[in-house]
């Protein structure tokens, strides 16, 4: 096992925290005082490593989500 998985992270990186569950996560990691970066689309593109903030020491929480009756699909 990777002796690294146990170490504790000092980012997060939350996507999608402008949906319900993004909200209430967002909140309490700020409540917790922990340093952290919220996303929504279209405000990042996962294919731009400049755009998110990642190293080894980053956790990526995806709370976003297709929404077929807004008319989002896959390809978007």
């Amino acid at each position: 096992m990777d002796s690294s998985a146990s170490q504790p992270r000092k980012r997060v990186v939350l996507l999608g925290n402008k949906g319900f569950i993004g909200r209430h996560l967002e909140a309490r990691l700020k409540q917790l005082g922990l340093d952290y970066h919220g996303y929504d689309l279209p405000e990042v593109d996962l294919t731009k490593s400049c755009d998110v903030p990642l190293d080894t020491e980053t956790v990526v929480v995806m709370t976003a989500g297709v929404k077929r009756q807004w008319g989002d699909t896959i390809d978007a």
